[in-house]
């Protein structure tokens, strides 16, 4: 079950894992990794169910609470999710799963100052992967608070200077917001950062046609 797993292949991930429970209903990890394919699955009622059994064995398991949290999310029970969320921070402060889920609960319920303080806490204890970033531009993209987007974006090429995706990213965001020359001197400035990349001539000669 763990090598296809690795491989992506959640149909043969999820019979092996069906029948490592059948053998060993009391191996946690199974259900747990099981309970992950259902949730993917959106198949939330049985995530829940096998959440249950992992939280009934072992209750301070962070990864059964963000499964239990995760399934209340996707029936859009989102106070319930957060219920859990909370409870992943009371045992792991630091987790950033449940620091993001946070973030994003509380932007579907509106409450955009708890959201934003969310996101905010993942990038600055994550500030070495650029997801954090990304989610926390995006959320500013969606309230309109263009400035604290631009700004997020900005300190993100300046960290990471030979992202690629990154540069075409911000760009697109220029253009979308009507900022057509600020789009035209990010690619411009990453071509001359990575003239070898082609996506970003092509990206540019679109701009241009558009």
């Amino acid at each position: 079950g763990l090598a296809y797993m690795k491989s992506n292949d959640l149909n043969k991930t999820f019979w092996e894992m069906k029948e490592a429970v059948r053998l060993k209903p009391k191996l946690l990890d199974a259900q747990l990794k099981l309970g992950n394919i259902f949730l993917l699955s959106q198949d939330f009622k049985s995530a829940r169910e096998k959440a249950d059994l992992v939280l009934k064995g072992e209750p301070k398991s962070v990864d059964g609470h963000l499964l239990l949290g995760g399934s209340y999310a996707g029936e859009r029970q989102f106070d319930k999710a957060i219920e859990q969320y909370n409870e992943c921070l009371k045992l792991d402060p630091k987790n950033l799963t449940a620091l993001s889920n946070l973030g994003n609960m509380y932007f579907v319920k509106r409450d955009f100052a708890k959201a934003e303080e969310y996101l905010k806490q993942v990038q600055q204890k994550d500030a070495k992967n650029m997801q954090p970033r990304l989610s926390l531009a995006g959320f500013y993209t969606s309230t309109k608070d263009l400035p604290k987007a631009e700004a997020v974006y900005q300190q993100a090429i300046r960290d990471f200077p030979k992202d690629v995706n990154l540069r075409l990213i911000v760009a697109t965001f220029y253009t979308q917001n009507v900022m057509v020359p600020k789009a035209e001197t990010t690619l411009k400035d990453a071509i001359k950062a990575m003239p070898a990349e082609m996506s970003l001539r092509f990206a540019l000669a679109n701009l241009y046609q558009s």
